[in-house]
C-alpha cells in the first residue's frame, strides 16, 4: 500500500495498483476513522489482485477523544447518537441533507474524474458514513457504476435517493448490517435495502447477529459478490 501521487482537489488518498486490474474499487471510511481503516480489506476482498483499490481520506477532522482525532465527511452530532442509545433508540437520518455532504461529493466525484475511471469499471463501497457516500454519489452520477458496497449504512438525503434510484437500476450490490446496531439502526437499514431494491435495483442484503462491524462471513460474501462482477 502506498500514497496515490498527489493529493487530488485537496483529497488524500492510499492506492493499491494491480498490473493487469482494468477495475477499480473505492472504499469510503466511517466517521471518526481514516484511509487507513478499510485498506487491509483488500487482501481478503480480492486476494487475486482482479482490481485496483483506493482509499480516500475524509474530507475533515472530527475528535474521536481526548487529544484524539479522525476524518469524516461530513459532521455527525455523536451527543444525539449517543442520547438516543442511552433511551434505547437510534437516530433516524433518512430525512437529513447533511451540511457538508455536497462539498464530500463534489471531491469524490472530482477523484473519479481525475483518474479517468469509467462508471462500468467502478466500484464504489464503504462502511457506516462510508456507505452513505457510496450511495450518494453512485445514485446521482450520469452512468450506472458496476457495483455498490454498503456496510452498515442507513438513508440519507432520502428524497433525492427515491427519485434517483430507478434511474440505476443496472447497479447490483450487497449490503449488510448488524442486527444490534446500537449506532445506525437495523430497521433504517432494512429501509435502505427495500428503496434500492423496490427501485429495480439487484441487491444482497446480509443481516447479522452482531453491532456496527463487519464480520468475517460479511467479508467473504463480499468476496463472492466482486468475484460475481468480472
Amino acid at each position: 500500500m502506498k500514497p496515490l501521487g498527489a493529493v487530488i482537489d485537496g483529497l488524500e488518498c492510499m492506492a493499491l495498483t494491480r498490473p493487469r486490474a482494468t477495475k477499480t474499487v473505492i472504499m469510503l471510511h466511517g466517521f471518526g476513522a481514516d484511509m487507513n481503516d478499510l485498506a487491509p480489506l483488500h487482501t481478503y476482498l480480492d486476494p487475486d489482485g482482479h482490481f485496483n483499490w483506493i482509499f480516500p481520506q475524509g474530507i475533515l477532522t472530527v475528535p474521536i477523544g481526548p487529544h484524539a482525532t479522525g476524518r469524516a465527511w461530513f459532521p455527525i452530532r455523536m451527543a444525539d447518537i449517543e442520547a438516543a442509545a442511552m433511551r434505547g433508540e437510534v437516530v433516524d437520518f433518512a430525512e437529513v441533507f447533511p451540511e457538508g455532504m455536497a462539498e464530500a461529493e463534489r471531491r469524490i466525484k472530482s477523484l473519479i474524474s481525475y483518474l479517468r475511471l469509467k462508471s462500468s469499471d467502478l466500484i464504489l463501497g464503504g462502511f457506516s458514513q462510508g456507505a452513505m457516500m457510496t450511495c450518494q454519489v453512485a445514485l446521482t452520477l450520469p452512468d450506472d457504476i458496476m457495483g455498490m458496497i454498503l456496510f452498515s449504512g442507513n438513508c440519507v438525503n432520502i428524497k433525492t435517493w427515491e427519485a434517483a434510484a430507478p434511474r440505476h437500476k443496472a447497479i447490483p450490490y450487497i449490503q449488510s448490517h448488524g442486527m444490534e446496531d446500537p449506532i445506525l439502526g437495523f430497521k433504517h437499514a432494512e429501509r435502505l435495502h427495500s428503496l434500492l431494491s423496490e427501485s429495480g435495483l439487484k441487491g444482497q442484503f446480509l443481516p447479522f447477529k452482531g453491532f456496527h462491524e463487519i464480520p468475517l462471513p460479511v467479508i467473504r460474501e463480499t468476496a463472492r459478490f466482486l468475484k460475481s462482477l468480472l
